[in-house]
């Protein structure tokens, strides 16, 4: 019975590891600087090219800082939330969609996406045919971690385009698609 017990703990550890490794990793921007920062070295946008808001409002949720900077084509969006409930029902409206457009095959290509009660994820490579998530070819990642909602995106197939998305994620140290 011992060996029995043995076994099964052991299989339970290993299914653990296996989930938590499929997981992507990140960390929580809670300085709009760094964000900032990773804009400027990695596609070269200034803070001056960027709109900025403070204490503001996204969906009628207040907002500490929210930056929104577009470069021909690529979409770089950052919004620190003064509640971490507001952030995750903000990307879950992303999740919502996304998931909607899985189930109705509406998404081709290559995808990854997960969430938890404080943080989550969507990464893609490919295209959208859904009215709610997007409609066009699109690569980038949604994010979610605590009150940081931060999005990576074009709705371009060019490579310079999808390489100045790859350059900004590794520079703050977020997975790609």
């Amino acid at each position: 019975m011992k060996k029995f017990k043995s076994l099964i703990a052991g299989s339970m550890v290993g299914i653990m590891m296996l989930s938590v490794v499929g997981c992507a990793n990140f960390k929580v921007i809670d300085d709009e600087d760094v964000f900032l920062d990773a804009l400027e070295a990695s596609v070269g946008i200034d803070e001056d090219e960027c709109s900025t808001y403070k204490d503001s409002s996204t969906n009628g949720d207040d907002t500490e800082y929210e930056i929104y900077a577009y470069d021909s084509g690529c979409n770089y969006i950052y919004i620190r939330f003064e509640d971490d409930e507001d952030a995750m029902d903000y990307f879950e409206d992303f999740y919502d969609d996304f998931e909607d457009a899985k189930e109705d095959k509406d998404i081709e290509g290559s995808y990854r996406c997960g969430i938890t009660k404080t943080s989550g994820y969507i990464l893609v490579n490919g295209e959208s045919k859904s009215d709610d998530f997007f409609d066009d070819k699109i690569y980038g990642g949604f994010f979610v971690k605590d009150n940081v909602f931060i999005a990576a995106y074009t709705l371009s197939d060019k490579k310079s385009k999808i390489e100045d998305i790859q350059a900004f994620l590794k520079e703050l140290g977020y997975p790609k698609p």
